[in-house]
């Protein structure tokens, strides 16, 4: 009997754990220092809905780039504010935006005068 509570407790605290939503973004940013655009797609998962881990993948100036970043969601009315920061090569990036239905806004800028936003949906 004691086995079988033990066993039916630990399926139960198992659900009861945070689950890792992951989604995935497609759409493009525009860098305004250089007024240069590209593709630009962010796969991003969270346990809590309030710490996120990122990997951003895009093209710039026909060179593919890839980043992780970290960052917090906080959740206002009918969407989730976000900020982070990240490191591209060398560079540090500062950003924020937000998710609105199926849509991530962010605005970047970083220590070296790149500056932009990014406007991504969210992938079926």
């Amino acid at each position: 009997m004691a086995t079988r509570i033990l066993v039916l407790s630990l399926l139960f605290a198992g659900t009861l754990q945070a689950q890792e939503t992951e989604k995935v973004w497609e759409g493009t940013w525009k860098n305004r220092k250089f007024n240069t655009t590209g593709p630009l797609k962010c796969t991003a998962s969270t346990e809590d809905g309030k710490k996120w881990k990122a990997t951003f993948d895009g093209e710039f100036m026909g060179e593919d780039f890839r980043y992780e970043a970290k960052f917090a969601g906080k959740k206002a009315r009918n969407q989730i504010n976000l900020s982070g920061k990240a490191t591209l090569d060398g560079d540090r990036y500062e950003w924020a935006g937000h998710m609105k239905d199926d849509q991530l806004f962010g605005k970047f800028r970083s220590l070296k005068g790149y500056f932009g936003e990014f406007i991504l949906k969210l992938k079926e």
